[in-house]
This record gives structure tokens, C-alpha cells and sequence, in this order.
């Protein structure tokens, strides 16, 4: 029997903001409706068709709690039926305008333009013989005949029919015809979701995700319950409150407790002692929060392993002094374990001040899928993102070229699309085998490489991706050479060695702060800080509050973790939807204030309770969240 020589790693970060009944198109339910459509149900229906064909598929797959939440609630539930209703309905529409005949139509408008300019011709003709006899002329006269000449070439008149060009007909009956047969494509399509969603999995996506759990397919990881971006919160009870909420919340969805954890934005920030008037104490680690709920393992980007330049979605430079790596006195650590002096991506590490490991982001993998220049998922093959049909709103287009505009790119064909598939997924399996192989021999070990993506990337961004995962699955699990696994079950069979120290650090722009701190995103974090500082003034003035209280305090406590949320800077950062984004982050903050404002008063009239009730039903993930978790968690004595 062939013996493995080395061991990968699919990590998928699944992550939407929270966006329940928070409007609709162009942002809204709607991104999450079509990220159910276009990459969850696929990649629930690749992962269930490799297990049931006899493959044995290996996935490790982020769940945030927040998108848990939605995914499961009803009302998100009802409306992605109904998106799925529209979807077809728009692609059964355009089969019908796609199906008419294109010489009949022409000559149909020009008879009608020819109808339209003759009717208007001789309403005119009529108004001036009337105002010619008015003057006593008649239509022989050569005034007249001049003026009735004259009313051909009048500017205003509806314009006369083009000639109709049958060869450009046919040309035009040709794309029509292939328009009529990617409407029928996409009705199909979008049935066949359909179908997954109701009847495969019965309208219940997160135990779909459960049983795969279950099965040994999928390593379920956590997150921040709300995606905050970590390293810039200012209080510990913040971190603490974060990752307990989503601890609970996964457990609560996939009825097992996670042993790894997906880091917003891989945002890591080490121990390092604080100074506040004239005082000094140690700020914890990120991975020592994660010890205290036994999270084992979490993950970085390449170049906080391996130093050097940041690559792939990290690369870019920081501008300004916005989002630099803040200069801070670190903790000094003594280890019980060797210590790395140098990283590599090949190996998982523990963690400075806890047995908690990271594993560090493949380039070279990553790369093949993250770049703009020679990725997959930019093959002229492949659909077009960005250019949507003006009346459907389905994409009916192809990437066509490197630089080809928007208005000139072809028509799409799936099938060639998903026969390209196939070559990329031969191509990666076994550039994956070939670097486990350059690593073996060079240096005996027995390594692992890690590639780590963002799930909406397949099937939503890159439509065939959940295809091109599916195949490069497939080929994997078959591989002898290849370990298919989980971060989980290599952890447990090949533990770290070494401990190395990262760096505070993201997978965002320049590998810093940026992203999420910049001259549009400064004004929001004193607000957030300020927001942090309250909720623990209110834990402590109520420790143990009961009755409307208590519930009025754990709203507080669901808002605060909304308002956290890494998208509201990410999305206004990028342009993607700004002024969505900044409203969101009032709205949270305003209800936040108000709800404390509420509670300091610690007694509510029949408004108050209605506002609460009403905010409770706009605002309901985290169901049994507990605002004490908000406590305060500063150390403020000296360190030695």
C-alpha cells in the first residue's frame, strides 16, 4: 500500500453580517438569499453527492454564529423560499421574451414606426392644408407644396424605421436563441435548489451542515459570535463576551462543543501589558481566551508564520498611519516547549502563552485561487461576476478576456465552463501533491498544507467553484499520496512540536489594521469603546437584574455585540455598500444607547416595553445570551 506523504487541509470562512429583515436589494436579506442559493445549498449537495457516491470527502468549514443564527431563523427561511419563487419566475420570463422570433419582431416594429410616422405625417398635413385655406390657398399652390415637402424632414417627427438587415436578423436570432436556452439552464438551476432545499434538506441548511459533522465530513469551526475584528476592541470583556456567545451558539446549533476557531479577519493580538494611570497590567493573548473554552487551534495568514512580505489577499500597504501594528510592550514568556526560531507553513505551532496551536495560510495553493492574474476563477470560460441582465437581472455573460469591457463580453456557456472544471481541479490536486512532496524530501517530515478561503468565493463569486471544490475533493480523498483531513483530526494525530511567536496581525490589507481603521472608519471605534465601557458599568450596577430588567440588559447585550461587527468598517472601507453600512451602525448604536439610557433608569412605562418588544424582534439572534458576560475583566494590578 502507497504510504501518504504529507496531509491537506481545506479551510472554508463562512461569513455574511447580520442582515435579517435589514431591507432587501441592492443590501440586505437578499446578499444572504443568494449566497443560500449560489454557494451553501451547492456545497451541502457536493459534499453529500461525494459521500453517497463513496468518496470520503474531508472539509474544515467556519460557521459564524451569526450566520448560524440566520440560516436557522423562520423568517429568513420563508423569504428564501420566496427568492427562490422570484428566481424562477425572472428565468421563466426571460425564456418567454427570449423565445420570440426576431425577423417577425423587427418587421412587427417596423411596420409600426412606418404606422407611428405616417399617423404623425398626416395629422400635420391635415393641421396645415386647414391653416392654408384659412389664408385662402389650396394644396396646388406652390407655398403649400413647399410646406407639405417641408414636413418630411421636420426634426420632431418620430424617426423612420431602420431598413431591416436580414443577415443581422439572423445573427441576432442566434444570441436570442442562446439567451432562450441559459434562461432555461438557469430555471432549471435554480429548481434543482429548490428541490435541494425542500425536499433534500427538508428547510433545515444547519442540520445539513450537523449531520456532515456527524459523519466525519466536516470540522466545524467558531468564530467571534458577531465577526467583531478583535485586536482593535479596547476591553477584555468585549473579547470574552464575543467568543463565549459564539462557543454557545455553535454548540447550541451543531450540538457539539468546537475545538477550532476561524478569527475574524485572522485578526491576532499577543499578550502585552497596559499602562493606565500610572499603573501597569497584562492584557491576555487572544489564544488564552481561547484555552478557557478549550478551543484548540485557530488560523493565520503566510506571512505571520514565515515573516516576510504579506501576499495574496493581504497584499497591499497600509496607508498613512491608519491601521499600523501598534508598538506595545509585550509579556515576556518562558516556554516548557522548544521554541521556533523560524516558521513554515508545513507545521502547526503553538501559541505563545497557551497549548494552543495555529496553522498558517499556503501561498502557493492560496494563490491559485486568490489571484487576479493567473487564479481559476478568472478563465474566459467562467461566467461574469459583475454584468447582469438589465431586465432579469440573471447573468448571462462570460469573463471573455483579461481587459474586455462590460459591454463586450459573450454570451456564457455552462457546459465548456464546467468541462474547465476539470482542468483546474487536475491542475490543483496535483500542485498540492508535488509540494507535499518538495517539503518531504527535503525535510522527512510529514507536512500539511493549509488553504484557506472565503466560502461565498465559490459558487457566488466564482459560480463553478463549489464544482471546482467538489472535483478537488474527489481527486484528493482517491489520492494514496495525500492525507484528505481535517485541521481537527491532523492536530490530534501530529500535535505541535515548537512554539512560535506571531505577530499582531490580519489577512487584511497590508496584513494590519487598515481595513478596518482608516480616515472613513476612525470616528466609528471611540464609539465602540465607549459602548464597551457601559455595558460593564450597567453589569456592575446590576449584577443580578430579574423580570424586565434582566431583558432589557440582554437586548443591550445583543446590540452591543452587532454593533462590533467587523462588516460596518470592512463594507465602508471597500465602497460596497457605504451608506448601508453606516446606517446599520447608527441603528445599532442608537438602540444600544437607548436601551441603556433604559436601564439606568431601572423602570419602564408601556412605550419603553413597546420599543423593547419591537427591538427584540428586529434584533433576535443569541436567544439565551447573558449580558453578565460583559463584565469587567481588567487586570489592574502591577505586574512584577
Amino acid at each position: 500500500m502507497t504510504k501518504s506523504i504529507g496531509a491537506f487541509v481545506f479551510v472554508l470562512h463562512t461569513h455574511l453580517p447580520y442582515v435579517r429583515r435589514a431591507g432587501r436589494w441592492p443590501h440586505g436579506e437578499e446578499m444572504l438569499h443568494e449566497a443560500m442559493a449560489e454557494t451553501y445549498i451547492p456545497l451541502l449537495n457536493a459534499l453529500y453527492d461525494l459521500v453517497e457516491e463513496g468518496e470520503q470527502p474531508r472539509l474544515t468549514i467556519g460557521l459564524t454564529p451569526i450566520l448560524l443564527e440566520q440560516i436557522a431563523d423562520p423568517d429568513v427561511l420563508n423569504h428564501f423560499d420566496v427568492y427562490l419563487d422570484e428566481r424562477v419566475a425572472l428565468a421563466e420570463a426571460d425564456i418567454e421574451r427570449f423565445s420570440r422570433p426576431v425577423l417577425e419582431e423587427w418587421r412587427r416594429d417596423y411596420d409600426a414606426a412606418s404606422a407611428r410616422r405616417q399617423a404623425a405625417l398626416e395629422q400635420r398635413r391635415r393641421a396645415l392644408l386647414e391653416e392654408a385655406a384659412e389664408q385662402g390657398l389650396d394644396e396646388e399652390d406652390e407655398e403649400v407644396q413647399q410646406a407639405l415637402a417641408e414636413l418630411e424632414q421636420a426634426p420632431d417627427l418620430p424617426p423612420p424605421p431602420p431598413l431591416i438587415d436580414e443577415e443581422a436578423a439572423e445573427a441576432e436570432q442566434r444570441r436570442r436563441d442562446h439567451l432562450r436556452y441559459l434562461a432555461q439552464w438557469y430555471r432549471d438551476w435554480y429548481l434543482d435548489i429548490q428541490r435541494s432545499f425542500r425536499e433534500r434538506y427538508r428547510r433545515d441548511l444547519v442540520g445539513a451542515f450537523r449531520r456532515l459533522q456527524e459523519m466525519g465530513v466536516i470540522d466545524v469551526l467558531t468564530s467571534m459570535a458577531t465577526h467583531c475584528y478583535t485586536p482593535l476592541l479596547e476591553r477584555d470583556s468585549s473579547i470574552y463576551g464575543q467568543l463565549r456567545t459564539g462557543v454557545e451558539t455553535t454548540h447550541r446549533h451543531m450540538g457539539q462543543f468546537p475545538r477550532g476557531i476561524w478569527l475574524p479577519e485572522c485578526g491576532y493580538r499577543p499578550a502585552y501589558i497596559k499602562e493606565v494611570d500610572g499603573h501597569a497590567y497584562v492584557k491576555p493573548g487572544i489564544e488564552e481566551f481561547l484555552a478557557d473554552f478549550n478551543i484548540q487551534y485557530f488560523f493565520t495568514d503566510t506571512h505571520v508564520i514565515e515573516g516576510g512580505d504579506v501576499v495574496g489577499k493581504a497584499a497591499g500597504d497600509a496607508i498613512g498611519p491608519y491601521g499600523a501594528i501598534p508598538k506595545r510592550k509585550l509579556v515576556v514568556q518562558e516556554y516548557t516547549r522548544p521554541r521556533a526560531r523560524a516558521g513554515t507553513t508545513f507545521r502547526p505551532y503553538y501559541v505563545r502563552g497557551a497549548d494552543v496551536a495555529v496553522f498558517g495560510r499556503d501561498e502557493r495553493t492560496g494563490m491559485q485561487v486568490w489571484s487576479a492574474s493567473h487564479g481559476y476563477p478568472g478563465d474566459f470560460l467562467y461566467r461574469e461576476f459583475h454584468r447582469k441582465d438589465d431586465v432579469s437581472g440573471l447573468q448571462y455573460w462570460r469573463i471573455t478576456g483579461a481587459r474586455v469591457d462590460l459591454g463586450q463580453k459573450e454570451l456564457y456557456d455552462p457546459y465548456p465552463a464546467f468541462q474547465q472544471v476539470n482542468v483546474h481541479a487536475d491542475h490543483f490536486a496535483h500542485l498540492v501533491k508535488e509540494r507535499l512532496r518538495e517539503y518531504h524530501d527535503r525535510t522527512g517530515e510529514y507536512g500539511v498544507i493549509i488553504s484557506a478561503y472565503d466560502t461565498e468565493l465559490f459558487g457566488h463569486w466564482w459560480f463553478e467553484g463549489v464544482a471546482w471544490l467538489k472535483e478537488v475533493l474527489r481527486r484528493l480523498s482517491q489520492d494514496p499520496e495525500v492525507e484528505l483531513t481535517t485541521a481537527r483530526a491532523y492536530l490530534e494525530a501530529h500535535p505541535p512540536e515548537e512554539v512560535l511567536e506571531i505577530p499582531e496581525s490580519s489577512w487584511g490589507n497590508g496584513g494590519g489594521h487598515w481595513t478596518w481603521l482608516n480616515p472613513d472608519t476612525e470616528w466609528m471605534w471611540p464609539l465602540i469603546h465607549a459602548a464597551e465601557r457601559a455595558m460593564e458599568e450597567l453589569v456592575a450596577q446590576y449584577p443580578d437584574a430579574e423580570g424586565t430588567l434582566a431583558e432589557v440588559l440582554n437586548q443591550a447585550a445583543r446590540e452591543l455585540l452587532l454593533l462590533e461587527a467587523s462588516d460596518w468598517p470592512f463594507l465602508i472601507t471597500t465602497g460596497q455598500a457605504r451608506e448601508y453600512a453606516i446606517d446599520r451602525f447608527q441603528g445599532h448604536l442608537a438602540r444600544f444607547n437607548h436601551l441603556m439610557s433604559l436601564a439606568r433608569r431601572g423602570s419602564l412605562t408601556e412605550d419603553d416595553l413597546r420599543f423593547l418588544r419591537e427591538i427584540e424582534e428586529l434584533d433576535n439572534p443569541f436567544p439565551t445570551v447573558d449580558y453578565r458576560v460583559f463584565r469587567e475583566r481588567e487586570q489592574v494590578e502591577r505586574t512584577p
